[in-house]
């Protein structure tokens, strides 16, 4: 077999020889929670063996876990205050557990208000744009102009001008996805199929069957691939907004320590951002093949 299928597990017996025969150089927490996490990663990889680039990309995890570790207990006499070392970063997530736990369900909250809202609006709206020409002629050139605009533009206004920040950052998320989506969605259904519409016509089907039972499944996988870019601009959005003005959330978490030079919780909080995008990546396209299981042609 390839010296490659093995060279993952190499790295790993060599990140966990590192960590725990090599002495440290400063002092840092316990190895525990950074030997958890490499082998978890490694677990992973053992389970997902069957595709190359799984292999690939754990070896430069495990890499750059090897170089990060050197680099900040094992070589260095004095520890670093602007790079601090895994366990450090990682030994947050146990001592400031709850802090963390409270901001993320704040961020969860205004997310998720935002940006499902702006989905289903951009989906009902855009579907009956999109069907009528008339209101199409009229909105698509409004919309083309204002999809553009980062939504970053809104942000300070939106602090100032609304009543609390919670309204403002979910305005700022629904500004965020609803253009995009509203756009999409008029595209999709202004370029429906002819013969799927010479079908609808030979039905005489009723307006509210037509939007409910053509029109709506016709959008959804359009909605639903759009999707996964739209999470990342609306938390990347939310994130923004709650450095700007926030008093909690992930972004405020994050503001807040740079300021007072806690750079390990700096660290930590963006290393949760990047793995809380992630996992909600993940249950999109879950969600998109138990939706749409018609527009997913290697699950037939």
């Amino acid at each position: 077999m390839k010296i490659s299928n093995f060279l993952v597990h190499i790295l790993f017996a060599a990140l966990l020889g590192t960590i725990l025969f090599v002495p440290d150089r400063v002092e840092v927490p316990s190895h525990v929670p950074f030997i958890a996490v490499a082998a978890a990663a490694e677990l992973v990889i053992i389970a997902l063996h069957k595709k190359e680039n799984v292999r690939d990309i754990g070896c430069v995890i495990f890499i750059f876990f090897e170089v990060w570790e050197l680099f900040t207990s094992k070589l260095v006499s004095v520890s670093s205050y602007l790079i601090p070392s895994p366990e450090n970063v990682l030994d947050i997530y146990i001592t400031d557990r709850q802090l963390i736990l409270q901001n993320i369900i704040t961020s969860t909250g205004f997310l998720a208000a935002g940006f499902i809202t702006a989905v289903l609006l951009g989906l009902l709206l855009g579907v009956i744009v999109g069907w009528y020409k008339g209101l199409r002629e009229i909105f698509m050139p409004i919309v083309k102009v204002i999809t553009p605009i980062p939504p970053l533009i809104y942000s300070a206004y939106l602090v100032a001008l609304l009543p609390s920040f919670r309204d403002a950052s979910v305005a700022i998320i629904f500004l965020g996805v609803f253009w995009g989506m509203f756009l999409s969605v008029i595209f999709t259904v202004s370029t429906i199929d002819k013969k799927l519409v010479d079908s609808v016509a030979v039905l005489n089907l009723s307006q509210p069957s037509i939007f409910l039972h053509i029109l709506l499944p016709y959008s959804l996988p359009s909605v639903l691939a759009r999707l996964s870019n739209s999470i990342s601009v609306a938390f990347m959005v939310l994130i923004s907004a709650e450095m700007l003005g926030g008093s909690s959330g992930m972004g405020w978490y994050i503001k807040y320590s740079t300021i007072y030079g806690e750079y390990d919780k700096t660290i930590s909080g963006i290393i949760l951002i990047a793995v809380y995008v992630t996992v909600l990546n993940v249950l999109i396209n879950k969600l998109k093949k138990v939706l749409v299981a018609w527009d997913n042609p290697e699950e037939a």
